[in-house]
């Protein structure tokens, strides 16, 4: 079994919110779907939309993707970015100390940033 950076390696050149970006949301997505069709949930979403570094619609169609391949599990569709989600998030983090990075999540997107 494959892990998760050495499916990123081959694209580790690509440009931020490109291939890499997307293989990486699917990554995760897919582990969470899995969990949540293991164990019988009946909904499955991301908070990956909040942050303005990733692309809603991609993680929608991903998420429409993975409802297909677990019909028991649906899929929530979300982009918390709109109605000022951002501005929501932004304050949260300061009025609760969170931290918040500044780089998308994975060692590619570090070494970019």
């Amino acid at each position: 079994n494959e892990s998760y950076m050495t499916k990123l390696e081959s694209l580790k050149n690509e440009p931020e919110g490109g291939k890499r970006c997307k293989l990486c949301y699917r990554l995760r997505m897919e582990e969470t779907y899995d969990y949540a069709y293991k164990n019988n949930y009946e909904y499955c979403t991301t908070v990956m939309s909040i942050s303005n570094r990733k692309n809603a619609d991609y993680i929608n169609e991903i998420g429409e993707e993975l409802e297909k391949k677990y019909p028991n599990v649906k899929y929530l569709y979300a982009d918390f970015k709109k109605g000022d989600g951002i501005t929501l998030n932004d304050s949260l983090n300061k009025e609760l100390n969170l931290y918040h990075q500044d780089y998308c999540g994975c060692i590619y997107s570090i070494r970019k940033h």
